[in-house]
Protein backbone atom coordinates (compact mmCIF):
# COMPACT_ATOMS: atom_id res chain seq x y z
CA UNK A 1 0.00 0.00 0.00
CA UNK A 2 2.81 2.33 0.99
CA UNK A 3 4.64 1.38 -2.19
CA UNK A 4 1.64 2.38 -4.35
CA UNK A 5 1.46 5.69 -2.47
CA UNK A 6 5.09 6.45 -3.19
CA UNK A 7 4.59 5.83 -6.93
CA UNK A 8 1.51 8.05 -6.97
CA UNK A 9 3.40 10.82 -5.24
CA UNK A 10 6.26 10.56 -7.75
CA UNK A 11 3.88 10.70 -10.70
CA UNK A 12 2.03 13.65 -9.18
CA UNK A 13 5.30 15.47 -8.55
CA UNK A 14 6.48 14.75 -12.13
CA UNK A 15 3.23 16.05 -13.61
CA UNK A 16 3.54 19.22 -11.55
CA UNK A 17 7.09 19.77 -12.80
CA UNK A 18 6.02 19.07 -16.38
CA UNK A 19 3.16 21.54 -16.08
CA UNK A 20 5.52 24.19 -14.72
CA UNK A 21 7.96 23.52 -17.54
CA UNK A 22 5.23 23.83 -20.16
CA UNK A 23 4.11 27.15 -18.70
CA UNK A 24 7.72 28.43 -18.84
CA UNK A 25 8.09 27.20 -22.43
CA UNK A 26 4.80 28.83 -23.40
CA UNK A 27 5.96 32.17 -22.00
CA UNK A 28 9.28 31.87 -23.85
CA UNK A 29 7.53 31.11 -27.15
CA UNK A 30 5.32 34.15 -26.70
CA UNK A 31 8.45 36.32 -26.45
CA UNK A 32 9.98 34.94 -29.64
CA UNK A 33 10.06 37.40 -32.59
CA UNK A 34 7.77 36.90 -35.56
CA UNK A 35 8.70 34.63 -38.47
CA UNK A 36 9.52 37.69 -40.60
CA UNK A 37 11.88 39.00 -37.92
CA UNK A 38 13.58 35.63 -37.60
CA UNK A 39 14.13 35.51 -41.35
CA UNK A 40 15.60 39.01 -41.28
CA UNK A 41 17.99 38.05 -38.48
CA UNK A 42 19.06 34.88 -40.27
CA UNK A 43 19.62 36.51 -43.68
CA UNK A 44 20.97 39.84 -42.47
CA UNK A 45 18.12 41.84 -44.04
CA UNK A 46 14.41 42.13 -44.49
CA UNK A 47 12.66 39.06 -45.86
CA UNK A 48 12.83 39.29 -49.61
CA UNK A 49 15.18 42.30 -49.40
CA UNK A 50 17.92 42.42 -52.03
CA UNK A 51 21.14 44.44 -51.68
CA UNK A 52 22.55 45.62 -55.01
CA UNK A 53 25.74 47.55 -55.70
CA UNK A 54 25.04 49.89 -58.59
CA UNK A 55 28.74 50.26 -59.32
CA UNK A 56 29.68 46.59 -59.63
CA UNK A 57 26.40 44.81 -60.51
CA UNK A 58 26.82 42.78 -57.30
CA UNK A 59 23.60 41.40 -55.73
CA UNK A 60 22.98 39.54 -52.48
CA UNK A 61 20.19 38.94 -49.97
CA UNK A 62 22.59 39.08 -47.02
CA UNK A 63 23.44 42.43 -45.48
CA UNK A 64 26.72 41.10 -44.06
CA UNK A 65 27.90 39.94 -47.50
CA UNK A 66 26.99 43.32 -48.98
CA UNK A 67 29.04 45.12 -46.34
CA UNK A 68 32.01 42.86 -47.11
CA UNK A 69 31.66 43.64 -50.81
CA UNK A 70 31.98 47.37 -50.13
CA UNK A 71 35.54 46.76 -48.90
CA UNK A 72 36.68 44.61 -51.83
CA UNK A 73 39.32 45.72 -54.33
CA UNK A 74 36.84 45.32 -57.20
CA UNK A 75 34.43 47.77 -55.58
CA UNK A 76 37.20 50.27 -54.83
CA UNK A 77 38.35 50.16 -58.46
CA UNK A 78 34.83 50.78 -59.71
CA UNK A 79 34.45 53.77 -57.40
CA UNK A 80 37.73 55.19 -58.73
CA UNK A 81 36.16 55.28 -62.21
CA UNK A 82 33.35 57.60 -61.13
CA UNK A 83 33.45 61.33 -61.80
CA UNK A 84 33.15 63.84 -58.99
CA UNK A 85 29.61 65.26 -58.78
CA UNK A 86 29.43 68.81 -60.02
CA UNK A 87 32.76 68.75 -61.86
CA UNK A 88 32.73 71.09 -64.86
CA UNK A 89 35.32 69.03 -66.78
CA UNK A 90 32.64 66.75 -68.21
CA UNK A 91 29.86 69.26 -68.83
CA UNK A 92 30.60 69.96 -72.50
CA UNK A 93 30.91 66.34 -73.63
CA UNK A 94 27.65 65.48 -71.83
CA UNK A 95 25.98 68.35 -73.63
CA UNK A 96 27.34 67.29 -77.02
CA UNK A 97 26.21 63.66 -76.71
CA UNK A 98 22.74 63.09 -75.28
CA UNK A 99 23.51 59.44 -74.49
CA UNK A 100 26.06 60.62 -71.91
CA UNK A 101 23.59 62.63 -69.83
CA UNK A 102 23.57 60.09 -66.99
CA UNK A 103 27.06 58.67 -67.61
CA UNK A 104 29.38 58.84 -64.59
CA UNK A 105 32.29 56.67 -65.76
CA UNK A 106 35.24 58.98 -66.40
CA UNK A 107 36.89 56.59 -68.88
CA UNK A 108 33.79 56.36 -71.04
CA UNK A 109 33.56 60.15 -71.06
CA UNK A 110 37.25 60.52 -71.91
CA UNK A 111 36.88 58.05 -74.77
CA UNK A 112 34.14 60.25 -76.25
CA UNK A 113 36.29 63.34 -75.75
CA UNK A 114 39.28 61.73 -77.42
CA UNK A 115 37.29 60.62 -80.47
CA UNK A 116 35.01 63.65 -80.72
CA UNK A 117 37.11 65.96 -82.97
CA UNK A 118 37.22 63.37 -85.74
CA UNK A 119 33.66 62.16 -85.24
CA UNK A 120 31.86 65.48 -85.49
CA UNK A 121 34.06 66.63 -88.35
CA UNK A 122 32.99 63.88 -90.77
CA UNK A 123 29.28 64.52 -90.15
CA UNK A 124 28.01 61.12 -91.33
CA UNK A 125 28.21 59.15 -88.10
CA UNK A 126 31.39 57.23 -88.85
CA UNK A 127 34.55 57.64 -86.82
CA UNK A 128 37.53 59.34 -88.40
CA UNK A 129 41.02 59.44 -86.94
CA UNK A 130 43.56 62.25 -86.78
CA UNK A 131 47.23 62.33 -87.55
CA UNK A 132 48.34 62.36 -83.89
CA UNK A 133 46.09 59.90 -81.99
CA UNK A 134 48.43 59.29 -79.08
CA UNK A 135 49.29 62.93 -78.56
CA UNK A 136 45.57 63.70 -78.40
CA UNK A 137 45.04 60.84 -75.94
CA UNK A 138 47.79 62.11 -73.62
CA UNK A 139 46.19 65.55 -73.80
CA UNK A 140 42.73 64.30 -72.77
CA UNK A 141 44.15 62.32 -69.83
CA UNK A 142 46.27 65.30 -68.82
CA UNK A 143 43.29 67.65 -68.81
CA UNK A 144 40.70 65.38 -67.20
CA UNK A 145 42.78 63.52 -64.63
CA UNK A 146 45.66 65.89 -63.85
CA UNK A 147 44.16 69.34 -64.59
CA UNK A 148 46.73 69.94 -67.32
CA UNK A 149 49.44 71.27 -65.01
CA UNK A 150 52.32 68.83 -65.50
CA UNK A 151 55.32 69.08 -67.79
CA UNK A 152 58.79 67.58 -68.26
CA UNK A 153 62.17 68.65 -69.59
CA UNK A 154 64.96 66.58 -71.11
CA UNK A 155 65.55 64.77 -67.80
CA UNK A 156 63.59 61.52 -67.94
CA UNK A 157 63.31 61.15 -64.18
CA UNK A 158 61.88 64.54 -63.22
CA UNK A 159 58.35 65.84 -63.64
CA UNK A 160 57.13 69.33 -62.76
CA UNK A 161 53.82 71.05 -62.10
CA UNK A 162 52.71 74.58 -62.91
CA UNK A 163 49.93 74.48 -60.33
CA UNK A 164 51.05 72.21 -57.45
CA UNK A 165 53.91 72.55 -54.92
CA UNK A 166 56.63 69.94 -55.16
CA UNK A 167 55.63 68.14 -51.95
CA UNK A 168 52.12 67.44 -53.29
CA UNK A 169 53.14 64.99 -56.05
CA UNK A 170 55.91 62.63 -57.10
CA UNK A 171 57.11 60.79 -60.19
CA UNK A 172 54.32 58.21 -59.84
CA UNK A 173 52.23 60.68 -61.83
CA UNK A 174 54.23 59.73 -64.93
CA UNK A 175 53.35 56.03 -64.72
CA UNK A 176 49.73 56.84 -63.84
CA UNK A 177 49.36 58.62 -67.18
CA UNK A 178 49.85 55.33 -68.99
CA UNK A 179 47.40 53.43 -66.76
CA UNK A 180 44.67 56.00 -67.35
CA UNK A 181 45.35 56.09 -71.10
CA UNK A 182 45.04 52.31 -71.33
CA UNK A 183 41.61 52.40 -69.67
CA UNK A 184 40.45 55.10 -72.10
CA UNK A 185 41.54 52.96 -75.06
CA UNK A 186 39.56 50.00 -73.69
CA UNK A 187 36.40 52.14 -73.79
CA UNK A 188 37.20 53.78 -77.13
CA UNK A 189 37.74 50.62 -79.19
CA UNK A 190 34.16 49.29 -78.83
CA UNK A 191 32.85 52.78 -79.60
CA UNK A 192 34.90 52.88 -82.80
CA UNK A 193 33.53 49.48 -83.82
CA UNK A 194 29.95 50.66 -83.28
CA UNK A 195 30.43 53.80 -85.33
CA UNK A 196 32.55 52.11 -88.04
CA UNK A 197 35.79 53.59 -89.28
CA UNK A 198 35.92 56.27 -91.90
CA UNK A 199 38.80 55.89 -94.35
CA UNK A 200 40.08 58.67 -96.56
CA UNK A 201 39.79 57.97 -100.28
CA UNK A 202 43.36 59.04 -100.94
CA UNK A 203 45.83 58.93 -98.07
CA UNK A 204 49.48 57.99 -98.26
CA UNK A 205 49.74 57.77 -94.49
CA UNK A 206 46.62 55.98 -93.24
CA UNK A 207 45.75 57.40 -89.78
CA UNK A 208 44.01 54.19 -88.76
CA UNK A 209 47.18 52.23 -89.36
CA UNK A 210 49.02 54.69 -87.15
CA UNK A 211 46.28 54.34 -84.53
CA UNK A 212 46.59 50.57 -84.59
CA UNK A 213 50.33 50.60 -83.97
CA UNK A 214 50.17 53.47 -81.47
CA UNK A 215 47.68 51.97 -79.01
CA UNK A 216 49.18 48.49 -79.15
CA UNK A 217 52.14 49.65 -77.10
CA UNK A 218 51.97 52.99 -75.29
CA UNK A 219 55.56 54.31 -75.32
CA UNK A 220 56.68 56.22 -72.27
CA UNK A 221 59.97 57.37 -73.82
CA UNK A 222 61.50 57.53 -77.26
CA UNK A 223 63.43 54.34 -76.54
CA UNK A 224 60.17 52.47 -75.90
CA UNK A 225 58.91 52.97 -79.43
CA UNK A 226 58.84 50.07 -81.84
CA UNK A 227 60.49 50.62 -85.24
CA UNK A 228 57.12 51.17 -86.91
CA UNK A 229 56.07 53.63 -84.19
CA UNK A 230 59.21 55.62 -84.91
CA UNK A 231 58.42 55.63 -88.64
CA UNK A 232 54.84 56.70 -87.92
CA UNK A 233 56.05 59.44 -85.55
CA UNK A 234 54.05 58.11 -82.62
CA UNK A 235 54.20 60.53 -79.67
CA UNK A 236 55.63 59.11 -76.44
CA UNK A 237 54.45 60.43 -73.07
CA UNK A 238 57.83 62.06 -72.39
CA UNK A 239 57.71 63.87 -75.72
CA UNK A 240 54.17 65.07 -75.04
CA UNK A 241 55.01 66.42 -71.57
CA UNK A 242 58.02 68.23 -72.99
CA UNK A 243 55.60 70.08 -75.27
CA UNK A 244 53.68 71.22 -72.17
CA UNK A 245 56.65 73.01 -70.58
Amino acid sequence: MNKDLDVTQLVSKGLAQLSSGLRTLSKAVEKLPSQETLMRLLTGGEQGEVFTCGHCEYTTTRRTDYKKHLNTLKHMRQLARKIEPGSSVWAQIKQDYSELKQEDDKYVLMAYMWLQPHHRRVGIGKQGMGKWPLRELWEVVHKCIFDGGFYMKGNKLSIYSKTMPRDKFNFDVFTQFREHAHLVIMEANPLIDIRARLFAEHSYNDPWEKYQYSVRNLPMYLKDKTPIQKRKETCSLHEYLQMCG
